[in-house]
């Protein structure tokens, strides 16, 4: 049994349980008061183990980052938007780091930007990199292909991290840099 649900912009949701045997299957949850959908989850929470391809627009990936109930489903709504270009989500991804507090997901919104170079999307790397959370810094470190000049003092503060693999990891890429 796939558990799916429908958000609407009014903040209710419908929720229908179905059992999918095959590989392709015909959902259909009605919405009689014809509200307006905000964002759809297939298995809310992942509490099944499985592989999907679920392609939604952007304005539908927008309000799961910002709106999901678990974690989980916002994370996975951040991971979708890897192939959108950065000026085009980073006001939300802004906006959805400052919510969030787990580390991966605060990871994966500034991964996505260590390549676009303009003051945005620095400043909010800059963030990143001076985050409270170890697991943040580490993960930043280890997806830095190249360090902007503009953020090496960045770089080279974390030389004193907390965390020796964060230290092992930024010296290497300053010695490489």
């Amino acid at each position: 049994p796939i558990v799916f649900e429908v958000h609407y912009t009014d903040g209710t949701k419908d929720s229908k349980t179905v059992w999918v045997e095959k590989e392709s299957h015909v959902v259909k949850i009605l919405n009689p008061g014809n509200k307006k959908i905000d964002f759809i989850l297939f298995d809310p929470n992942s509490e099944i183990m499985k592989t999907v391809t679920f392609n939604k627009p952007f304005e539908m990936l927008k309000a799961q980052a910002l709106r999901a109930p678990k974690m989980i489903d916002r994370y996975d709504a951040i991971t979708a938007m890897r192939n959108i270009p950065a000026t085009q989500k980073l006001e939300l991804l802004n906006e959805v780091y400052l919510k969030n507090t787990f580390h991966g997901v605060r990871t994966e919104i500034v991964s996505q930007i260590l390549d676009d170079k303009t003051p945005e999307s620095l400043k909010l790397i800059k963030q990143g990199l001076n985050d409270k959370d170890v697991f943040v810094r580490k993960g930043i470190v280890a997806n830095t292909k190249t360090i902007d000049p503009s953020l090496m003092s960045d770089y080279e503060k974390l030389l004193l991290d907390s965390s020796y693999q964060t230290i092992v990891t930024v010296l290497e890429k300053l010695c490489f840099q």
